[in-house]
């Protein structure tokens, strides 16, 4: 008995044309991925979690802000009374009890400097410009 050699369709494939080989190969791998696949899901189904969603807590989105005027808050001295009343000196022993923060509201609040300075400042340099703003507006008041 002499054996025949059978040709695959992939070995046919081959020698007529090299993009037919490609996609007969790639159909046989589809093809038996996908047979595998129904198999699997018909005779090994898995379980399915699906998370449940809770219900929105509002009806819609939040409605705009409005503006708001924000006060700021009362400076604890008024610096142009001490000055009037005792000098720089008083002034100046004023300011120097107080912390910074509370020299940056008094500046703020009678605008003296620029906002943008305040923060790198130390609270020697905040008492030393106030003192310097409150005299100098004190003296063009007298004169003026």
């Amino acid at each position: 008995m002499k054996r025949q050699m059978v040709r695959c369709c992939a070995q046919a494939a081959k020698r007529s044309n090299p993009i037919r080989l490609t996609f007969s190969i790639g159909h046989k791998v589809l093809r038996r991925y996908t047979s595998k696949a129904h198999y699997k899901r018909a005779h090994h189904p898995s379980a399915v979690t699906v998370k449940e969603t809770a219900p929105p807590t509002y009806s819609g989105p939040a409605p705009h802000l409005k503006e708001r005027v924000i006060e700021l808050p009362e400076p604890i001295i008024d610096p142009y009374s001490v000055y009037q009343q005792g000098g720089l000196d008083l002034l100046h022993e004023e300011l120097t009890a107080l912390s910074a923060k509370h020299l940056r509201q008094i500046i703020r609040a009678y605008a003296l400097a620029d906002d943008a300075v305040l923060d790198s400042m130390s609270k020697a340099e905040l008492t030393a410009l106030i003192a310097r703003q409150v005299r100098a507006v004190s003296s063009t008041r007298k004169t003026g």
